[in-house]
């Protein structure tokens, strides 16, 4: 599986304090299979809140805005959020962005951090999430480019 980025992304500060959100539209592929397929991630409609690292594992690897655990965690939290794709292909999506960033060691403990069974508690989504959801996908609707969004944001969940 490969993982990139269409441009790199842009983060800003969001409104909700210990979020970020982007300047633009966050687009990334993913090759897997021999199929490529391409999300996005609309700005000002969706933040992410970092990486689901549990907070025992920042003193190691820092919290999950640290520059190096955002790159992973721009498609993580997304996918996590609408479960798009398999829980071990979001993880695995990060372990790929963190790679380059922070070697094969820092990767790896990212990803055993992300895996762990406090990781998996972000996994699960309850009502306000489905709501939330259920909000953006509104406002992705009232896009014109909103097919550009289907792939991540009205896709099957794989609960």
């Amino acid at each position: 599986m490969k993982v990139w980025f269409k441009e790199p992304p842009a983060w800003q500060s969001a409104k909700k304090p210990d979020y970020v959100s982007f300047d633009d539209d966050c687009g990334f592929c993913i090759e897997h299979n021999g199929k490529t397929t391409e999300y996005w991630i609309p700005k000002n409609i969706y933040e992410i809140d970092g990486a689901s690292i549990p907070r025992i594992f920042w003193p190691f690897i820092g919290s999950p805005f640290h520059p190096k655990n955002l790159e992973g965690a721009t498609p993580h939290d997304p996918f996590y959020f609408t479960h798009a794709v398999p829980r071990w292909m979001a993880d695995e999506c990060a372990f790929q962005l963190w790679l380059p960033k922070t070697g094969l060691a820092g990767a790896r403990v990212r990803w055993a951090a992300v895996r762990s069974p406090a990781g998996a508690l972000a996994w699960r989504n309850g009502a306000k999430e489905r709501a939330e959801l259920a909000t953006i996908r509104a406002h992705l609707e009232a896009r014109p480019d909103v097919a550009k969004f289907r792939s991540l944001w009205f896709a099957s969940s794989y609960d």
